[in-house]
């Protein structure tokens, strides 16, 4: 299964050392240019590893119009991968910001952030416990969760 990711998901689950769970969960990550970028940008992440790992692939969507329109709303990074996504039609795209993925399905575009993707990896046995991975990401780097979608996604690992 193929997926186009924004930056947040790649960024979430580096700084918890699991990008392996990436690969367990997919075939191949479509990246856009822009946010192969903010990665190199962040500081988390460095050349090496995207593009020496074939597992990532940089891809650029071919609909600059798309990029454009969605640039009036969202960052180039969420708007490439928006668009990337409807070209490519991946099995999901990764992204968390709230406004990208609302944008994401009035384009019927299946989406999944990074509390999926752990919800994901723990449905498929490869992560014993997601809740002390959670709070890492809120307390480490300030990965902002609803209350209700914390207690939704804590319920469906059966980790109240």
């Amino acid at each position: 299964m193929v997926v186009v990711s924004d930056t947040s998901p790649v960024v979430c689950l580096i700084h918890l050392k699991q990008t392996n769970l990436l690969e367990k969960l997919f075939a191949q990550v479509l990246i856009p240019h822009s946010v192969y970028k903010e990665l190199l940008q962040s500081d988390i992440i460095d050349n090496y590893f995207l593009h020496q790992n074939p597992f990532f692939k940089i891809k650029n969507p071919v609909n600059t119009a798309i990029v454009k329109k969605l640039g009036k709303q969202l960052d180039i990074g969420e708007s490439e991968a928006i668009a990337l996504s409807i070209e490519e039609k991946p099995e999901f795209l990764l992204i968390d910001e709230s406004l990208g993925r609302e944008i994401a399905l009035q384009y019927n575009l299946s989406i999944k952030g990074t509390l999926g993707i752990l919800l994901l990896g723990k449905q498929r046995k490869y992560l014993s416990e997601i809740k002390p991975l959670i709070f890492i990401l809120q307390n480490e780097i300030n990965f902002r969760i609803k209350p209700s979608l914390l207690q939704l996604v804590l319920q469906q690992a059966n980790e109240q």
